[in-house]
This record gives C-alpha cells, structure tokens and sequence, in this order.
C-alpha cells in the first residue's frame, strides 16, 4: 500500500524549518510553516529562497520552477 502525501507543516521555521519547507515544496507538496513569531516566520522564507536562488544560479531550477516552489509555503503564527 502506497500513501501519498497531500500536504505537510513545519512546527518552528527557522533556517532548519526553511530548509525543511524548501524541501516539501520542492517535492511539489503544499507545506505550512509554524512559529511563535513573524520574524522567525520570516528567516524561514529567507532560508529557503536563498536556496532556491543557489539552485537558479546554477542553472539547476528554473526561475519558473523555483517561484512555483515557492508559491507552495505558507507562513503562520498560530494553527487556525
């Protein structure tokens, strides 16, 4: 039996919780990032775009591929 994975979250999104999120997203799964504050929130975004720009850079993702990526993390203070 298979399962499959509709979509996912990431409790606490710092530079490990980005880098967790960047790689969901980069599976093409919907993942929610959770934190007590906007600022870590925030990091967490950072962390995974700079990966993604490493990626573009390097001409191993497309710029299209990476905001589509991106378009699928979502960034939350509470669980609502």
């Amino acid at each position: 039996m298979s399962l499959k994975v509709k979509k996912a979250a990431v409790v606490g999104a710092g530079t490990m919780g980005g880098e967790i999120a960047f790689v969901i997203a980069n599976a093409g799964i919907p993942v929610l990032m959770k934190d007590v504050d906007q600022k870590f929130v925030d990091h967490g975004l950072e962390t995974a775009e700079k990966l993604w720009a490493k990626l573009v850079a390097k001409d191993k993702l497309s710029r299209e591929a990476a905001d589509a990526a991106r378009a699928l993390i979502t960034g939350a203070l509470d669980y609502e």
